[in-house]
């Protein structure tokens, strides 16, 4: 009766079995963590699954559930992998309380019940909203390993308007223009970052090469730091402007670019976007 009940409500979401396949064939350990037991392993919908999986840890295998982490440290036992190379991934606060307390790169999933604003409270390091944007989020590092202190996640939102109106004056276009050889987009492309990437905001400013704006007292001075950004599977130069204002809201984050990069990346309001220093 129970396997008949699990068959009946639980779906294997789309593409799962093309993702594990693409994540193998990249090279990538695959481990599974679940608060089910050791049956579960047996059912018609799991087991196709575990061709492609290196360990399985059950509730059966440790003695506390998450958010303990002794299931994600035994799992990165089996796999003889470390904490730094490690990405979790799941949809409930639960597995990111259990992520974070293991010392792993944690992402959540909008896959299950859990709101986006729920994953963002429990301060989950990425967003997706599906797990077939992992192989994207992945591929963003070059290096094929997550540096979750490179990368900045934000949704593209309405403007702060504090950057357009520093670029409608001309002497801070021709500046901009005189320091990066490029002329500068009229408007900003305005995100707001979740919260993981907002503690880690300062961080990401000391480690990215930077050039200072100066007006000697007539306009504010500024900060650009060169970025890349990245949406929809593109990616374009840009740099991140940053008014030295006394109510600039630290919140959000202005960039700019020669290009008008919501046409350019195919933008929509609430989009994600990846945010990795140029150096």
């Amino acid at each position: 009766m129970w396997e008949d009940l699990f068959h009946k409500n639980v779906k294997i979401f789309p593409k799962t079995f093309s993702l594990l396949k693409e994540l193998k064939k990249s090279g990538y350990k695959i481990g599974i963590v679940t608060s089910s037991g050791n049956e579960v392993l047996h059912l018609k919908k799991i087991s196709p699954l575990l061709q492609y999986v290196d360990t399985v840890v059950t509730r059966d295998h440790v003695t506390l559930k998450k958010p303990n982490p002794e299931g994600i440290l035994l799992a990165l036992k089996n796999l003889n992998s470390s904490k730094e190379e490690t990405l979790f991934v799941g949809d409930t606060p639960l597995d990111i309380q259990a992520g974070k307390r293991a010392e792993v790169t944690t992402v959540g999933v909008l896959s299950g019940t859990s709101s986006y604003e729920t994953l963002e409270r429990e301060e989950a390091d990425f967003i997706l909203e599906t797990t077939s944007d992992l192989p994207f989020l992945l591929k963003i590092d070059n290096q094929n390993a997550i540096l979750a202190t490179h990368i900045l996640q934000g949704r593209y939102t309405k403007g702060l308007n504090k950057a357009t109106d520093f670029l409608s004056q001309n002497a801070v276009r021709n500046e901009i223009e005189r320091l990066t050889q490029q002329q500068p987009y009229p408007g900003t492309l305005n995100l707001s970052l979740i919260t993981s990437s907002l503690l880690k905001l300062e961080s990401f400013f000391k480690s990215t090469p930077s050039i200072q704006l100066s007006f000697n007292g007539k306009y504010c001075h500024a900060t650009l730091y060169p970025v890349m950004i990245h949406a929809h599977s593109m990616k374009q130069q840009a740099y991140i402007l940053r008014p030295e204002l006394k109510e600039y809201d630290p919140l959000k984050i202005e960039i700019i670019s020669p290009l008008h990069l919501q046409q350019t990346l195919n933008l929509r309001f609430y989009d994600s976007i990846y945010i990795t220093p140029i150096q």
